[in-house]
């Protein structure tokens, strides 16, 4: 089992964190240990701000200087707390795919092993996990020492995974085209996409998402001579069916404006602000009402409560962050005229993800994403906003399919959720503050675009 404990010494020639290292296990004193399973419980049941040090001496039958002297502070505490957390999300899988890995003797039956832990990983109960890992992340936003503890747990299981998939590269079953350090990261970012599908309390089945990456990662860890040349077909009455699942919207329903009266939108677009520049425990309706020049039953009035104006202002933050290069792939997209140009066009707008300044975005996106875990409401507000994008960016591609440009197997709803998925997962590689460039994650994200796309040419 993987356990994090060790720091990984950065390569200083390429400036790269993802350097080599040995894990050893984590030892801890009896009562260290009590105290942290029982601070890992309660932000699991009830969050952060659930953490009392009054109520651990309590619980733990310790003393406040012993909780001191072992995590140094509360937030060094919680920081413990948060890392091993993560630790856990990933600890869930390992036994999972070392099994799959022991039993193979040849290339096809690693190719069967990996199909079986991705069938073992999409089954319903896994939903949670990645909730838990989402909620993680997205609490280290912000907080530079949690960050730095979160990159060094990343990094050492990406190592640790790596040295354990060595053996079948250097057997020639996988293929050596890519850094196999990077494949693993790409790995933990590609299945971590699956948290938009089940956004709301869905869990699945998603057949057309796990038919989709399967073949991604079939693509990458196997190459192109490997895989068949399309993916699975898809019935109409399996595309009917994701539409719905995707938000149950017509194909011109969706608006990226919202009609609102001009005091309402003052009001959201403060609380967005203060969002932005603090956390939501910054937003206060005095606060709102002074800025605004408003009163709070106008706030109320068009939002409900407090809950319900930070809802709408995540939300809306949500929807800014996806619709910020709209213009730049409605301009791309409407300009071309053959597949070859698509397949350019496809090139260009994916390298604009890799740009420095979208890392910000993705770590925004990932503190609001993490935010919405445990608030059923907030979650639900998401699920929609994330539907209505999918939607967008579907009936887009739609016409661009009917010409024959993109396969005409291939689910679009489908293909969108893991898209939008595939360029979060970046996030595990960018934490540390680390904006790249990343040539090889770039690399193989875009292969995997293009396959999924046009298939093999």
């Amino acid at each position: 089992m993987y356990s994090s404990s060790v720091s990984i010494a950065r390569d200083t020639q390429t400036n790269d964190c993802r350097g080599s290292s040995t894990l050893a296990p984590v030892r801890r004193h009896p009562t260290e240990h009590r105290i942290l399973e029982e601070v890992v419980r309660i932000i699991d049941e009830q969050g952060e701000a659930a953490v009392r040090i009054h109520d651990l001496q309590t619980a733990c039958d310790v003393t406040a200087p012993s909780i001191y002297h072992f995590f140094g502070s509360r937030e060094g505490l919680v920081i413990e707390a948060q890392a091993e957390r993560l630790v856990r999300s990933f600890d869930a899988n390992d036994a999972i795919i070392d099994a799959q890995l022991a039993s193979a003797t040849s290339r096809d039956e690693l190719r069967e092993a990996m199909r079986s832990f991705l069938e073992i990983y999409w089954r319903p109960e896994r939903a949670p996990i990645r909730a838990q890992r989402l909620s993680a992340l997205g609490s280290a936003i912000g907080r530079p020492e949690l960050i730095a503890r979160f990159d060094q747990v990343i990094r050492d299981y990406v190592v640790d995974r790596t040295e354990r998939l060595r053996p079948f590269q250097d057997r020639g079953w996988l293929q050596a085209d890519f850094d196999l350090r990077f494949i693993n990261y790409w790995m933990i970012g590609v299945l971590f996409g699956r948290v938009y599908l089940e956004f709301g309390g869905e869990s699945g089945p998603f057949p057309e998402w796990d038919a989709i990456t399967e073949k991604a990662l079939e693509y990458i860890l196997f190459g192109p001579e490997q895989v068949e040349r399309a993916v699975a077909p898809v019935t109409d009455r399996d595309r009917s069916g994701h539409r719905q699942n995707a938000g149950g919207q017509s194909p011109n329903s969706y608006d990226r404006t919202t009609n609102r009266h001009p005091t309402e939108s003052k009001i959201l677009e403060e609380a967005v602000r203060v969002i932005d520049l603090h956390v939501e425990a910054a937003v206060r309706i005095h606060d709102i009402e002074v800025a605004c020049e408003v009163t709070a039953p106008s706030i109320y009035h068009f939002f409900k409560s407090r809950e319900g104006l930070v809802i709408e202002a995540q939300a809306e933050r949500l929807k800014r962050s996806f619709a910020e290069l709209d213009l730049v792939i409605d301009a791309g997209l409407h300009s071309v005229s053959s597949r070859d140009e698509l397949r350019r066009a496809t090139r260009s707008i994916v390298n604009l993800y890799w740009q420095p300044e979208r890392t910000a975005v993705r770590a925004q996106r990932l503190s609001a994403l993490g935010s919405a875990i445990g608030r059923p409401e907030l979650s639900a507000r998401f699920h929609e906003v994330i539907c209505e994008y999918v939607e967008l960016m579907s009936v887009r591609l739609e016409p661009l399919q009917e010409r024959g440009w993109i396969l005409p197997d291939l689910d679009l709803r489908a293909f969108n959720f893991w898209m939008m998925g595939i360029l979060l997962g970046r996030v595990y590689i960018e934490f540390g503050g680390n904006t790249g460039p990343f040539p090889e994650w770039n690399a193989m994200t875009g292969a995997a675009i293009e396959y999924i796309l046009f298939g093999l040419e």
